[in-house]
């Protein structure tokens, strides 16, 4: 048995997974989509001001602009629909290249269902890293949190 100072998160459902240990576990339910929480919208906008505030500070072609203005971070939110690893996945791709080129294929992307919605952002950036990998290039983790 964990000692009640660890909290295991199980994100996804594996029929090897004993009974008697799912039968322990408590299920928390994160709403997103539809149901999610005004609090979890502010949270992720705050998140994505501040990051987008850091990339601007790493990026010395961005340190003059307005860009990207609050109506596209409020997209890149609404576009979140509550999931915290897709604006951090978001926020890592757009400071790992020209951010406002990087930028520029998110906010292309069709708007999915928050059920495609991931799974389509990680083929993007997938198919943009592959898109630009030249021989000798290292290949660095692009997904992940």
């Amino acid at each position: 048995m964990l000692s009640q100072a660890f909290k295991l998160i199980i994100a996804s459902r594996d029929d090897r997974i004993p009974p008697d240990f799912c039968e322990a576990c408590q299920d928390v339910v994160l709403p997103t989509g539809d149901h999610v929480t005004p609090t979890a919208t502010a949270d992720i906008n705050t998140s994505n001001m501040k990051r987008f505030s850091e990339v601007k500070k790493k990026f010395r072609s961005l340190r003059t602009t307005s860009r990207p203005g609050p109506q596209v971070i409020q997209q890149l939110t609404t576009r979140a629909a509550g999931l915290f690893i897709w604006a951090e996945t978001v926020m890592r791709f757009i400071g790992r290249g020209d951010p406002q080129h990087q930028l520029s294929l998110i906010i292309s992307g069709e708007s999915l269902d928050d059920q495609h919605n991931v799974n389509h952002l990680y083929r993007q950036i997938a198919t943009n890293a592959l898109a630009n990998i030249r021989g000798g290039d290292v290949v660095q983790p692009l997904l992940g949190v």
